[in-house]
């Protein structure tokens, strides 16, 4: 089967009618792909429907460190190491180059992450199993073989400031 964990991506909902879209990107010296990071925030002073783009508040920054592991239980020291801006993977019949490994492989991702406070809801899209966790309580789980595409969101309210992400997967 081919290994994908094609997104996590936090919204933040709001009660305002037009969402403000940020997109956070990491530093180039800590860059090692052209992945970013998408939160969503309201528009406090939007009175339509479009989309804003605001710079001002794209101070958030989340990069993911990658740990690699050789077999399906993330038991182990990583095999590899890496950093990202974005999870969003389709590795189709293969799987990561960090390990070059088509199944029976896991990977966890953290980020420290700031947020603003408020609903947000978490997005996921992948196969074969994932676990989401937040400042250390796991909070979104599929962690069984699904053979498919799969897609499990959640929604979680958050205080202002920063919180530990994690995700961990299994192909």
């Amino acid at each position: 089967d081919g290994a994908a964990l094609d997104m996590l991506q936090a919204k933040r909902t709001a009660i305002k009618e037009t969402p403000e879209e940020v997109v956070v990107e990491a530093p180039e010296e800590t860059a090692t792909s052209s992945e970013e990071v998408i939160i969503e925030t309201p528009e406090e002073t939007a009175t339509s429907t479009e989309e804003v783009v605001a710079e001002e508040t794209a101070t958030t920054s989340c990069v993911w460190l990658a740990e690699y592991f050789l077999n399906k239980s993330l038991f182990g020291v990583p095999e590899a190491t890496s950093t990202v801006n974005k999870i969003d993977f389709n590795w189709e019949r293969g799987g990561p180059e960090q390990i070059y490994k088509i199944d029976n492989f896991s990977i966890r991702y953290t980020a420290n992450c700031n947020f603003l406070g408020g609903n947000y809801e978490f997005q996921t899209k992948y196969d074969d199993a994932i676990r989401v966790y937040l400042d250390n309580e796991n909070f979104l789980q599929s962690w069984t073989d699904n053979g498919k595409q799969q897609t499990f969101n959640r929604e979680r309210n958050i205080t202002a400031g920063v919180h530990e992400v994690k995700v961990e997967y299994y192909d």
